[in-house]
């Protein structure tokens, strides 16, 4: 399978979509060169400030333009916290800030499984979260450091934070 991944948002996003990559490309899966068509689109998500949702659907819907026959998939907060309307963009897998490894199974299912018809969805509360995804990315190419995630969010719950 062919795939592009798109990253918006902070730098756990960053992380996390470097994490997602390198677990397709461990399973065979390699990403799409300039102008190649893609058989997965992914879309990491943000919705930190509604310029970061309004970039998501622009995103969202600039890659399925251009890649119509590309199964897409998204994750991240957008897709937690409005997942109606991600949902509305054709998305046939929508997940929100969590299980990034069962993400990239569920992105592979449902390309083999395309056309079957369907959709998959996970969301989750954050906040009922009792553990870690231990979620390993190697070397960043082109880059002269690497992150290293530590947590997801806090536990303070400020009325104004989506994360």
């Amino acid at each position: 399978m062919k795939y592009i991944i798109a990253t918006l948002g902070c730098k756990v996003n960053q992380y996390e979509s470097e994490a997602m990559e390198q677990l397709l490309q461990s399973h065979g899966h390699t990403p799409c060169a300039e102008g190649e068509s893609a058989d997965a689109v992914i879309v990491n998500t943000c919705a930190v400030t509604a310029e970061g949702a309004r970039k998501a659907r622009q995103t969202v819907r600039r890659l399925r333009r251009e890649n119509p026959d590309a199964l897409t998939a998204l994750c991240g907060c957008w897709s937690q916290v409005d997942a109606a309307e991600a949902a509305s963009l054709g998305a046939d897998v929508l997940f929100g800030t969590g299980d990034r490894q069962g993400f990239v199974r569920a992105v592979e299912t449902a390309a083999a499984e395309r056309g079957a018809g369907g959709s998959v969805t996970k969301l989750d509360d954050p906040f009922r979260r009792t553990g870690f995804e231990e979620l390993p990315a190697g070397a960043y190419a082109g880059h002269a450091r690497a992150y290293l995630k530590i947590q997801d969010g806090c536990d303070n719950f400020c009325t104004y934070c989506i994360v």
